[in-house]
């Protein structure tokens, strides 16, 4: 094997070459990779405002704890108004049937004293 000799500028030249070459391939993987990773960051915000967006749009929707308890507490009035008049309903059937009864007792008493005296003349 023959010795090849270079001189010491050629070496650093040759050197400085390689590493420069070395340094441009890692700036070209780097923006190769922030690029990519900007891609996907904007690929993931998009999502998020989207999630957002359908958030908002469903917020919209939803009816407010304050107007739902105030919608509430009218309907429990209400109900509660319609249990009472439904009590005051059965009372008053329940007093008519008494009227009726004590109409129709006190007719049969009156056909009976009638009928006494009936006979009795």
């Amino acid at each position: 094997m023959k010795d090849k000799k270079i001189s010491l500028k050629e070496y650093f030249d040759m050197r400085i070459e390689l590493i420069y070459a070395r340094i441009l391939t890692m700036i070209e993987d780097i923006d190769r990779r922030t690029l990519v990773a900007k891609e996907s960051m904007e690929y993931r915000l998009a999502g998020m405002n989207e999630f957002r967006n359908s958030m908002k749009d469903q917020e919209s929707h939803f009816v407010r704890r304050l107007e739902m308890k105030a919608e509430l507490d009218l309907i429990k009035k209400d109900l509660q108004e319609l249990r009472d008049f439904r009590v005051a309903s059965q009372s008053l059937a329940s007093q008519r049937a008494v009227n009726i009864t004590l109409f129709i007792a006190t007719l049969g008493i009156i056909l009976g004293i009638v009928s006494i005296i009936i006979q009795m003349v």
